[in-house]
């Protein structure tokens, strides 16, 4: 909806990405370190090994 001529559109989008991004993604010689782990809420998340 227009206001005054105006056009408005929230700054604050939100975006949430693919559940499968990083599998997607990655350069795939990095994709044997994704592992899945729950978050707080008990929805199941990408996680990356890091190099030690």
């Amino acid at each position: 909806m227009a206001k005054q001529g105006f056009r408005v559109m929230d700054s604050d989008l939100q975006l949430i990405e693919p559940r499968t991004l990083w599998q997607d993604y990655l350069d795939p010689k990095f994709r044997g370190r994704i592992t899945t782990v729950p978050d707080t809420q008990g929805q199941m998340r990408a996680a990356l090994q890091a190099l030690a």
